[in-house]
């Protein structure tokens, strides 16, 4: 009897957070992203970040940063030796991030498609302030814009919650230009 009960419950967590809601958060009529429920607006994690959602009890964290492309591809040309485009744009990146990140392990970089916008996806491991971190992101490549879509949590999460931030990730939509 307790082992039916046992399973009963688990398959009914499992469930939940399977079908667990979400919403789509529009930000300057420009691009959207599908978060769980359970995020809720934050102001304080990144001060370049277009948008910011964070669920403190999960753990779970949410920044997409968007650049002008025409900016960023100048600033490359002029300031680096990456190419002024989506590869390059992920390599500066990426050398920032080995920076600012203790002990960085980087997944290899996953070329895919997110609702036809081309785009980088990579993992990342290491610490931060003393915290062990997971993070998933995408570099992704829109018409004007190029977008950092970052999730992370605490390592030991990551198994738990790396569907879940995959599933973010994947999410992302720039929506039609106003002719910008």
């Amino acid at each position: 009897m307790k082992k039916l009960l046992l399973l009963a419950t688990l398959f009914f967590i499992i469930s939940c957070q399977e079908n667990e809601k979400t919403q789509t958060i529009k930000i300057k009529n420009q691009y959207s992203l599908d978060l769980p429920e359970s995020l809720s607006l934050a102001t304080n994690l990144n001060n370049e970040a277009s948008l910011q959602y964070q669920n403190v009890f999960d753990d779970l964290y949410v920044i997409v940063i968007d650049e002008s492309k025409q900016e960023i591809n100048s600033y490359m040309e002029d300031n680096t030796d990456f190419p002024p485009n989506l590869n390059g744009y992920t390599q500066l990146l990426k050398s920032g991030l080995q920076t600012s990140v203790t002990n960085p392990i980087f997944s290899e970089t996953e070329k895919k498609q997110i609702n036809g916008l081309k785009s980088h996806q990579i993992s990342l491991s290491g610490k931060v302030d003393d915290y062990e971190i997971y993070y998933e992101f995408a570099h992704v490549e829109g018409k004007n814009h190029y977008y950092q879509v970052f999730v992370w949590t605490s390592l030991e999460k990551k198994d738990k919650l790396s569907p879940k931030m995959t599933k973010i990730i994947n999410s992302f939509k720039e929506l039609k230009s106003r002719g910008k």
